[in-house]
């Protein structure tokens, strides 16, 4: 009885699951980390070894123009010499590709390759793998995964932007959209066709993710990574941005952009169409944009065919802030049209009396 008694007075054991899992979940968060770090510096290695090459073909073509006496150097350097002296650079990038497409994380011998499959598996099954640092970890192990080779960033490229359009966690939005541009340069045929993912975090409640992908997207299009489809106009709306580090970012863009080869005027009708189509937009705000954009407008020429183009907009004006907007920006653009100038006064005419 006495036993009984005491064994009824031992308190129970604490639940030590939750625990466990905790802290499995971080150990293999510092795992994935690892993984990925370790891929980014594999790509690095890879790319100094080519520059090692193309610097030591260079020396022994030098030398080989100067008729200088070889240096005795061990019967292997010289071996190596000669290997670097026949074999050309197209050679031994396309050495380098292969290994960083099919060894890196697909070899057999490759630790990475374990990896590859099973980070896959955590960012794709949040339910099982409920952890959110552990998805953050795990999203960016992918990420980086993706910058190895272009079969396995094209095969889990969907993955990473059903993350990127329903994370809550905007650190994780971030560094998909970061993650995003890095693949951009390394596999533009690939990021080109789903620009418009980055574009919408434009729109993104995280002030921090919208200037991460306004930084993202600025550095991409100056650099002519991505060909600019239509969508400037998600850049334009950010001059009125309420976060003022945001604003200037898109100012200092739209600065750079117009010394590109007219790139604002090419765009000016897109952009206009876009900002007027959006509701959230107030009339003023509208103005000063277009206003700021049309200061790139500097040649006569370009400012007369916009002209025209804005003009044909008029009698398709389904309300008054529209033509508004369309005059407001014809006033801004010296066109010297007097047939447009003409249609300008009597739409206004006619607006004011159907009022």
């Amino acid at each position: 009885m006495e036993g009984v008694e005491g064994d009824s007075q031992l308190p129970s054991p604490p639940p030590e699951e939750p625990e466990r899992t905790q802290k499995a979940s971080l150990a293999l968060s510092q795992l994935l980390f690892v993984v990925g770090h370790i891929a980014i510096k594999q790509i690095v290695h890879l790319e100094l070894c080519e520059l090692d090459f193309k610097r030591r073909k260079a020396e022994k073509e030098k030398t080989k123009a100067a008729n200088a006496a070889p240096v005795n150097s061990g019967a292997v350097d010289q071996d190596e010499i000669d290997l670097i002296g026949g074999t050309t650079e197209d050679d031994f990038t396309e050495a380098m590709t292969h290994i960083r497409e099919r060894e890196l994380l697909y070899g057999e011998n490759s630790l990475l390759s374990n990896f590859g499959p099973m980070v896959a598996e955590i960012c794709s099954n949040n339910t099982a793998y409920q952890d959110e640092d552990l998805q953050a970890a795990a999203t960016l192990c992918m990420a980086k995964l993706m910058c190895v080779s272009s079969e396995y960033c094209e095969k889990n490229l969907p993955l990473l932007i059903t993350i990127l359009e329903r994370s809550q966690n905007a650190i994780t939005r971030s560094n998909v959209v970061i993650a995003l541009g890095d693949m951009a340069v390394c596999f533009n045929h690939l990021i080109d066709e789903n620009t418009d993912f980055l574009y919408k975090r434009l729109n993104d409640n995280d002030a921090s993710v919208k200037r991460t992908c306004l930084m993202t997207l600025t550095f991409l299009i100056l650099a002519g990574q991505v060909k600019v489809k239509g969508q400037l106009g998600e850049m334009a709306k950010c001059l009125e941005d309420s976060d003022k580090r945001i604003a200037d970012l898109s100012r200092m863009f739209f600065t750079e952009l117009a010394t590109k080869d007219n790139a604002v005027y090419n765009h000016f009708i897109d952009m206009f169409s876009l900002l007027s189509a959006e509701k959230g937009l107030e009339e003023d705000a509208l103005k000063r944009i277009i206003k700021f954009l049309s200061s790139f407008i500097e040649k006569d020429k370009h400012a007369k065919q916009l002209a025209d183009k804005l003009a044909t907009r008029l009698a398709r004006c389904e309300s008054e802030r529209q033509w508004n907007e369309v005059a407001y920006a014809l006033s801004l653009l010296q066109h010297k049209n007097e047939e447009i100038q003409k249609t300008v006064s009597a739409g206004f005419r006619l607006v004011e009396a159907a009022a």
